[in-house]
């Protein structure tokens, strides 16, 4: 199963994100566990969840299924926001129920982990691909255009 294989695939990279929130001062410990969820929830791709954090089960769910790794990436990044946010005391009183447009201080909180995720994300993305830009160049694989197409025939069985 292809969402199976993508959790394992993920892990990694959750990892290196996770250290990297942690010592650039985005989030401090104590993290709660992160639960990755595969099942498909809806066929229409806008009511689909990307995540939460559900500071009651002191938990970070990402719904994973269908999605492209760097997505699932700047979720657990905009949660862990909010795990921070939690740490400081500033979750209380706002549940699932809970609407942005009525919800002055639930409007600030939810545009805080949006704007401080996605510049966690861009910070981790630029040292991570930094950090690998140091290939050898013995190292690279160049491929040709038909490598390319059976390497695709390949993956999706066609």
């Amino acid at each position: 199963m292809k969402t199976k294989s993508q959790s394992l695939q993920l892990q990694p990279y959750i990892l290196s994100l996770l250290q990297f929130m942690i010592s650039n001062g985005y989030v401090e410990k104590p993290i709660p566990p992160i639960r990755l969820i595969r099942q498909q929830q809806s066929n229409n791709p806008i009511e689909v969840r990307t995540g939460h954090y559900d500071p009651i089960e002191n938990e970070i769910c990402l719904f994973i299924a269908g999605r492209h790794p760097k997505d699932i990436l700047r979720t657990l990044a905009h949660e862990l926001i909010h795990v921070q946010q939690d740490h400081e005391g500033r979750l209380t009183g706002f549940d699932a129920d809970s609407s942005l447009k009525d919800d002055k201080t639930l409007r600030e909180i939810e545009g805080e982990a949006f704007l401080k995720g996605n510049l966690a994300l861009r910070d981790w993305t630029e040292k991570y691909t930094h950090k690998n830009d140091n290939v050898n160049e013995s190292t690279k694989i160049t491929l040709t255009i038909a490598q390319i197409k059976k390497l695709i025939k390949e993956s999706t069985g066609d």
